[in-house]
C-alpha cells in the first residue's frame, strides 16, 4: 500500500537504486581525478625557475610564479617575467615529459641599464648566476667598485677662496637612507661643487674609482 505523493511513492520505490546510483557515480569521479593525479605524476615535467631579481613575477598559463621548483604538464609555455621597476621579458621554452627543464633569465631597466642591482648584494649574486656575456661588464665594474671599502675612509685638506675644506669620505652602507649595497658619506662641508671635490675624484679615477658612480650621502 502506497501513501503519499507519486514522487515520494516513486523514490520509496527506487530507494535502492538511487543510493548504488550515487555510490557509483562517486567512485567514477574518485577514479577520474586519481587517473587525472597518476597521469599528471608520470607524465610531467619538472621546471626549475631562476630569475634575477629574486623579487620578480613569473606568470605561466595566468598563474604567478618566483624563484623555486614547479610541474607542469608536458608541451609549450610562455613565460611572462616582470618586475614593478624592470623591462618585462618573455620567454618560451618547450617541456618535456620526465625531463627537468632551467628558466633562467635576467630583468634589466630601460636602455639596458643594470643599475637596480646595485640595491641587494642576494640579487647582485643573484645577477651574476643567471647573467650572460652582456652582464659581465657590470659585474666586473661594481664589483671593482665595492673595493673602495678598502681604502676608506678618506680625508683630504685644500684650501678654496682662502678658507681651509677639510674633506672625509666613510663607508655609509649601514646607514637607513642608504638604498644600495654601499654608499658614501661625505663629510665636513664636502659638495659636488666644491674644487675639493673633484681633486678627490681626479686622485680617485687614478685609481679605477668614479665617485659619481656611487650613492653619496651628506652629513647634514
Amino acid at each position: 500500500m502506497e501513501y503519499g505523493s507519486p514522487i515520494q511513492n516513486w523514490f520509496a520505490r527506487n530507494k535502492r537504486r538511487l543510493i548504488l546510483t550515487l555510490v557509483i557515480a562517486a567512485i567514477s569521479i574518485s577514479a577520474i581525478f586519481i587517473a587525472i593525479f597518476i597521469i599528471k605524476t608520470l607524465k610531467s615535467s619538472e621546471l626549475l625557475i631562476v630569475v634575477a631579481p629574486t623579487s620578480a613575477k613569473v606568470k605561466i598559463n595566468g598563474k604567478t610564479y618566483q624563484n623555486g621548483n614547479y610541474k607542469f604538464f608536458p608541451g609549450k609555455i610562455v613565460a611572462e617575467i616582470s618586475h614593478d621597476e624592470l623591462e618585462t621579458k618573455t620567454v618560451e621554452l618547450e617541456l618535456k615529459a620526465n625531463e627537468t627543464h632551467t628558466l633562467q633569465a635576467y630583468l634589466v631597466g630601460k636602455d639596458n641599464d643594470f643599475s637596480y642591482y646595485k640595491k641587494s648584494s642576494e640579487d647582485f649574486e643573484l645577477l651574476k648566476l643567471v647573467g650572460d656575456k652582456n652582464v659581465a661588464p657590470f659585474v666586473n665594474k661594481w664589483q671593482k667598485d665595492l673595493t673602495l671599502r678598502d681604502i676608506l675612509p678618506i680625508y683630504n685638506t685644500r684650501y678654496e677662496h682662502g678658507q681651509r675644506v677639510i674633506i672625509q669620505l666613510q663607508d655609509a652602507s649601514s646607514s637607513k637612507k642608504c638604498t644600495e649595497m654601499f654608499c658614501i658619506l661625505a663629510r665636513s662641508g664636502f659638495s659636488k661643487d666644491s674644487e675639493t671635490f673633484d681633486e678627490t675624484n681626479r686622485v680617485l679615477k687614478e685609481e679605477g674609482y668614479d665617485i659619481y658612480d656611487y650613492q653619496i650621502l651628506y652629513e647634514e
